[in-house]
Protein backbone atom coordinates (compact mmCIF):
# COMPACT_ATOMS: atom_id res chain seq x y z
CA UNK A 1 0.00 0.00 0.00
CA UNK A 2 1.31 3.19 -0.77
CA UNK A 3 1.03 5.53 2.01
CA UNK A 4 0.66 8.81 0.02
CA UNK A 5 -2.57 7.80 -1.14
CA UNK A 6 -4.14 7.37 2.76
CA UNK A 7 -5.44 10.97 3.86
CA UNK A 8 -3.33 12.69 6.52
CA UNK A 9 -6.49 12.40 8.83
CA UNK A 10 -10.50 11.03 8.70
CA UNK A 11 -12.83 13.19 6.69
CA UNK A 12 -16.06 12.16 7.28
CA UNK A 13 -19.27 12.96 5.18
CA UNK A 14 -22.65 13.55 5.91
CA UNK A 15 -25.37 11.92 3.81
CA UNK A 16 -28.83 13.08 4.44
CA UNK A 17 -31.41 11.42 2.54
CA UNK A 18 -34.92 11.27 2.56
CA UNK A 19 -37.52 8.49 2.04
CA UNK A 20 -40.47 11.11 2.18
CA UNK A 21 -43.00 11.23 -0.49
CA UNK A 22 -43.35 14.48 -0.13
CA UNK A 23 -39.81 14.73 -1.98
CA UNK A 24 -40.66 13.41 -5.50
CA UNK A 25 -44.14 16.08 -4.85
CA UNK A 26 -42.73 18.74 -3.71
CA UNK A 27 -39.35 19.42 -5.10
CA UNK A 28 -39.09 22.97 -4.51
CA UNK A 29 -38.72 22.23 -0.23
CA UNK A 30 -35.19 22.54 -0.08
CA UNK A 31 -34.72 21.28 3.61
CA UNK A 32 -36.62 18.08 2.85
CA UNK A 33 -33.62 16.19 3.38
CA UNK A 34 -32.56 17.14 6.80
CA UNK A 35 -35.78 19.03 8.23
CA UNK A 36 -35.82 15.80 11.01
CA UNK A 37 -32.46 17.14 12.12
CA UNK A 38 -33.42 20.60 12.38
CA UNK A 39 -36.72 20.68 14.13
CA UNK A 40 -34.60 18.22 16.25
CA UNK A 41 -32.11 20.81 17.29
CA UNK A 42 -34.76 23.59 17.34
CA UNK A 43 -37.36 21.36 19.58
CA UNK A 44 -33.59 20.69 21.94
CA UNK A 45 -32.78 24.30 22.05
CA UNK A 46 -36.10 25.45 23.03
CA UNK A 47 -36.26 23.06 26.03
CA UNK A 48 -32.85 23.47 27.16
CA UNK A 49 -32.80 26.75 28.00
CA UNK A 50 -35.52 29.35 29.53
CA UNK A 51 -34.58 32.61 28.12
CA UNK A 52 -34.10 36.00 30.46
CA UNK A 53 -36.42 39.01 30.12
CA UNK A 54 -34.88 40.57 27.55
CA UNK A 55 -34.71 38.67 23.74
CA UNK A 56 -33.75 40.18 20.55
CA UNK A 57 -34.63 38.93 17.19
CA UNK A 58 -32.52 38.88 14.05
CA UNK A 59 -30.39 37.38 11.16
CA UNK A 60 -27.13 35.26 11.28
CA UNK A 61 -24.93 34.66 8.79
CA UNK A 62 -23.66 30.91 8.60
CA UNK A 63 -20.39 30.60 5.90
CA UNK A 64 -21.19 28.13 3.26
CA UNK A 65 -19.11 26.61 0.66
CA UNK A 66 -21.30 24.03 -1.03
CA UNK A 67 -22.91 24.71 -4.61
CA UNK A 68 -26.43 23.16 -5.15
CA UNK A 69 -28.63 23.70 -1.96
CA UNK A 70 -30.37 26.47 -3.80
CA UNK A 71 -30.60 28.46 -0.28
CA UNK A 72 -27.23 29.77 0.00
CA UNK A 73 -26.79 33.54 -0.90
CA UNK A 74 -24.43 35.63 -2.98
CA UNK A 75 -22.79 39.23 -1.51
CA UNK A 76 -20.12 40.38 -3.12
CA UNK A 77 -20.02 43.23 -0.50
CA UNK A 78 -20.34 41.42 2.59
CA UNK A 79 -16.74 39.85 4.74
CA UNK A 80 -18.83 36.63 4.27
CA UNK A 81 -19.73 36.54 0.26
CA UNK A 82 -21.35 32.68 0.16
CA UNK A 83 -23.30 32.13 3.19
CA UNK A 84 -26.29 30.94 4.35
CA UNK A 85 -28.93 33.21 6.66
CA UNK A 86 -31.06 32.09 9.56
CA UNK A 87 -33.27 34.35 11.20
CA UNK A 88 -32.94 33.61 14.90
CA UNK A 89 -34.53 34.35 18.37
CA UNK A 90 -31.96 35.05 20.78
CA UNK A 91 -31.25 35.62 24.53
CA UNK A 92 -29.81 38.95 24.84
CA UNK A 93 -27.73 38.12 28.27
CA UNK A 94 -26.15 34.69 27.35
CA UNK A 95 -26.50 34.67 23.67
CA UNK A 96 -28.09 31.85 23.52
CA UNK A 97 -30.36 31.15 20.28
CA UNK A 98 -34.03 29.95 21.58
CA UNK A 99 -35.00 29.26 17.83
CA UNK A 100 -34.48 29.97 14.42
CA UNK A 101 -35.54 29.41 10.73
CA UNK A 102 -33.84 28.28 7.72
CA UNK A 103 -34.34 31.70 5.08
CA UNK A 104 -35.34 30.68 1.91
CA UNK A 105 -35.88 33.23 -0.25
CA UNK A 106 -39.04 35.81 -0.24
CA UNK A 107 -41.17 33.65 -2.17
CA UNK A 108 -41.32 30.42 0.19
CA UNK A 109 -44.72 30.04 1.55
CA UNK A 110 -42.97 28.58 4.28
CA UNK A 111 -42.55 31.56 6.17
CA UNK A 112 -44.22 34.27 3.92
CA UNK A 113 -47.47 36.11 5.38
CA UNK A 114 -47.70 38.21 2.16
CA UNK A 115 -51.07 40.39 3.89
CA UNK A 116 -47.93 41.49 6.48
CA UNK A 117 -44.71 41.12 5.31
CA UNK A 118 -41.83 38.83 5.50
CA UNK A 119 -40.59 39.89 8.68
CA UNK A 120 -43.69 39.84 10.29
CA UNK A 121 -44.02 36.43 9.28
CA UNK A 122 -40.55 35.60 10.42
CA UNK A 123 -41.33 37.16 14.32
CA UNK A 124 -44.21 35.52 14.77
CA UNK A 125 -43.21 31.97 14.04
CA UNK A 126 -39.70 32.12 16.06
CA UNK A 127 -42.34 33.56 19.19
CA UNK A 128 -45.11 30.77 20.34
CA UNK A 129 -43.49 29.33 22.88
CA UNK A 130 -42.42 32.85 24.29
CA UNK A 131 -45.93 34.29 24.55
CA UNK A 132 -48.27 35.70 27.37
CA UNK A 133 -45.09 35.58 29.16
CA UNK A 134 -43.84 39.73 29.88
CA UNK A 135 -40.52 39.02 27.58
CA UNK A 136 -39.10 42.28 25.97
CA UNK A 137 -38.39 42.11 22.90
CA UNK A 138 -36.19 43.67 20.78
CA UNK A 139 -36.10 44.28 17.36
CA UNK A 140 -34.03 46.32 14.66
CA UNK A 141 -35.99 48.37 11.73
CA UNK A 142 -36.49 45.88 9.20
CA UNK A 143 -38.91 44.04 11.49
CA UNK A 144 -40.67 46.72 13.66
CA UNK A 145 -44.08 47.34 11.80
CA UNK A 146 -47.74 48.67 13.40
CA UNK A 147 -49.39 45.53 12.93
CA UNK A 148 -45.82 43.36 14.55
CA UNK A 149 -45.78 45.53 17.67
CA UNK A 150 -49.59 45.52 18.00
CA UNK A 151 -50.24 42.23 17.33
CA UNK A 152 -47.45 41.02 20.12
CA UNK A 153 -48.76 43.68 22.73
CA UNK A 154 -51.99 41.92 22.72
CA UNK A 155 -49.72 38.14 23.41
CA UNK A 156 -48.49 40.50 26.41
CA UNK A 157 -44.94 40.76 24.40
CA UNK A 158 -43.40 43.78 24.66
CA UNK A 159 -41.91 45.26 21.41
CA UNK A 160 -38.88 47.59 21.89
CA UNK A 161 -37.51 48.18 18.01
CA UNK A 162 -35.94 50.88 15.73
CA UNK A 163 -37.95 52.72 13.13
CA UNK A 164 -37.65 53.08 9.62
CA UNK A 165 -38.64 56.44 7.65
CA UNK A 166 -41.57 55.58 6.09
CA UNK A 167 -42.82 52.26 8.86
CA UNK A 168 -46.11 51.92 9.57
CA UNK A 169 -45.07 52.15 12.93
CA UNK A 170 -43.90 55.85 12.99
CA UNK A 171 -46.72 58.47 14.14
CA UNK A 172 -47.61 60.68 11.50
CA UNK A 173 -46.68 63.74 13.99
CA UNK A 174 -42.71 62.60 13.25
CA UNK A 175 -43.31 62.46 9.25
CA UNK A 176 -44.03 66.01 8.82
CA UNK A 177 -41.24 68.20 7.31
CA UNK A 178 -41.17 70.36 10.10
CA UNK A 179 -37.08 70.84 9.89
CA UNK A 180 -36.54 69.48 13.10
CA UNK A 181 -34.17 66.59 11.54
CA UNK A 182 -32.72 69.08 9.45
CA UNK A 183 -31.61 72.01 12.78
CA UNK A 184 -31.73 69.32 15.50
CA UNK A 185 -28.11 69.54 17.32
CA UNK A 186 -26.53 66.37 18.05
CA UNK A 187 -28.09 65.09 21.36
CA UNK A 188 -31.75 66.70 21.10
CA UNK A 189 -34.99 64.52 21.19
CA UNK A 190 -38.19 64.54 20.87
CA UNK A 191 -41.58 62.17 21.78
CA UNK A 192 -44.46 61.60 21.73
CA UNK A 193 -47.51 59.14 23.10
CA UNK A 194 -49.94 57.56 20.35
CA UNK A 195 -52.55 54.83 21.74
CA UNK A 196 -49.88 52.44 23.90
CA UNK A 197 -46.97 53.03 22.51
CA UNK A 198 -44.38 55.81 23.29
CA UNK A 199 -41.75 56.99 19.94
CA UNK A 200 -38.48 58.91 21.53
CA UNK A 201 -36.54 60.39 18.45
CA UNK A 202 -33.01 61.50 19.38
CA UNK A 203 -30.22 62.67 16.94
CA UNK A 204 -27.18 61.09 16.82
CA UNK A 205 -24.61 60.88 13.90
CA UNK A 206 -28.07 60.86 11.89
CA UNK A 207 -31.66 60.81 13.65
CA UNK A 208 -32.98 57.44 15.16
CA UNK A 209 -36.47 56.34 15.94
CA UNK A 210 -36.89 53.79 18.48
CA UNK A 211 -40.50 52.45 19.58
CA UNK A 212 -41.92 51.15 22.67
CA UNK A 213 -44.94 49.95 25.03
CA UNK A 214 -43.20 50.19 28.10
CA UNK A 215 -41.05 53.03 28.70
CA UNK A 216 -41.58 56.76 29.49
CA UNK A 217 -40.86 60.25 27.91
CA UNK A 218 -39.96 61.68 31.11
CA UNK A 219 -36.14 60.25 32.07
CA UNK A 220 -32.77 61.16 30.59
CA UNK A 221 -29.51 59.13 30.53
CA UNK A 222 -26.46 59.55 29.80
CA UNK A 223 -24.00 57.38 28.11
CA UNK A 224 -20.22 57.46 27.93
CA UNK A 225 -18.21 56.88 24.39
CA UNK A 226 -14.99 56.27 22.98
CA UNK A 227 -13.69 58.89 20.61
CA UNK A 228 -10.19 59.00 19.10
CA UNK A 229 -8.04 62.36 20.25
CA UNK A 230 -4.65 63.57 19.22
CA UNK A 231 -3.12 62.14 22.50
CA UNK A 232 -5.39 58.86 21.84
CA UNK A 233 -8.83 57.45 22.41
CA UNK A 234 -10.95 58.68 25.41
CA UNK A 235 -14.03 58.53 26.92
CA UNK A 236 -16.69 61.29 26.76
CA UNK A 237 -20.37 61.45 27.93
Amino acid sequence: MQTGLIPSQDKLVLHACSRSPELATNPDNKLIRVEPIIEHVRNISRELFQPYEKIAVDERIVKSKHKWSGIRQFMKDKPVKFRIKLWVLADTITGYTCDFYVYLGKNRIQITNLSKGLAYSVVMNLMPSYCNQGYRLFTDSFYTTLNLINDLLDQKVYTIGAVRGNSTAKPGVFKKNDGWEKFAGRGDFRRHRENRFLTVQWKDCKVVTIVSPIHTGSKVSGCTRTLQARTGWKNRL
